[in-house]
C-alpha cells in the first residue's frame, strides 16, 4: 500500500489522530487533507498554531499512527 493511500484510510478511521514524527516530535490534532507527499494536520486549543502544519508522509513514525474511535471513546493503534 503507498502512503497517501495508508494516510487516506488512517484519516477515515476516527475523528482525531494522533503520530510521531521519525524526529520523535509528536502530533496530535485533525488530518485535515490528504495528497500524495504531505497532509495537512490542524491542532487545536489556545497553544495551537492558527494554520494547518504541512507534515511529509515519508517522516512520519508509521509504528505511531493512533486514532480516536468514538464507539470506544478511546485511542486506537492503526493496524496497517
Amino acid at each position: 500500500m503507498d502512503l497517501k493511500t495508508v494516510f487516506d484510510w488512517f484519516a477515515e478511521k476516527g475523528e482525531r489522530h494522533t503520530l510521531d514524527l521519525k524526529t520523535g516530535e509528536h502530533f496530535e490534532g485533525y488530518i485535515l487533507e490528504v495528497f500524495e507527499e504531505h497532509l495537512l494536520f490542524g491542532m487545536g486549543g489556545p497553544l495551537a498554531p492558527a494554520e494547518p502544519v504541512k507534515i511529509l508522509l515519508d517522516q512520519i513514525d508509521p509504528e505511531s499512527l493512533w486514532y480516536w474511535d468514538i464507539n470506544q471513546k478511546q485511542y486506537l493503534p492503526l493496524k496497517l
